[in-house]
């Protein structure tokens, strides 16, 4: 039988461990990613180009594409300046292209790259404003991945349960998909939270 983990019952940054154990997100080898940033870089060089030469709105998407894959490698690897320059171009590009759905998406990559970058607050800030603006097509789309970012910002910030009332809201969306994958996960990050809501 699990027992919870209360988050009373340990430090806050072995809390944070834990949790971000239970939701691993990204599984990218360290010892790639030296690789995998240079080819987005190679890629983004030859995007640049095509963009340059014939601007229609594909080769505007396929460079916002790979800009949004740029800064996730760059956020993972520590690199947070250039995981912010390469996101902030991103939104620019899906904006232009009138995508509301692409750039709300790539804002919220954006903040979550901030909080990676050790800034929770102005994260789940950023996290908060998208949440409020969205409708039901971006919170189908995107929302339990907003939501289990926001939860991991709060986390950081110190709030555990607006951290865990994040959770149980990704939960809750990932329930009512027909394939509700990465439910275990979830419920695994929950139960390390432990099951007090005191902030």
């Amino acid at each position: 039988m699990f027992t919870p983990v209360l988050f009373t019952d340990l430090p806050r940054t072995d809390v944070k461990t834990r949790f971000d154990e239970a939701l691993v997100e990204h599984a990218v080898e360290p010892a790639a990613l030296p690789d995998t940033l240079a080819t987005h870089r190679r890629n983004i060089e030859g995007l640049r180009g095509d963009l340059a030469a014939f601007g229609t709105d594909v080769d505007r998407t396929r460079l916002g594409r790979e800009l949004h894959r740029l800064g996730t490698a760059a956020s993972l690897a520590g690199d947070h300046a250039a995981a912010r320059a390469a996101l902030d171009e991103a939104v620019v590009h899906f904006e232009r292209l009138e995508r509301p759905l692409a750039t709300w998406w790539v804002r919220a990559r954006r903040a979550w790259a901030i909080e990676r970058a050790g800034q929770p607050r102005v994260a789940s800030t950023a996290l908060t404003a998208l949440l409020d603006e969205a409708t039901d097509v971006h919170l189908k789309a995107y929302g339990e991945a907003v939501y289990r970012w926001r939860a991991r910002a709060w986390l950081a910030a110190g709030d555990l349960g607006a951290a865990r009332e994040d959770l149980e809201t990704a939960i809750d969306i990932v329930r009512d998909r027909p394939r509700p994958t990465g439910l275990d996960a979830l419920v695994d990050a929950l139960h390390h939270l432990g099951r007090s809501t005191v902030r």
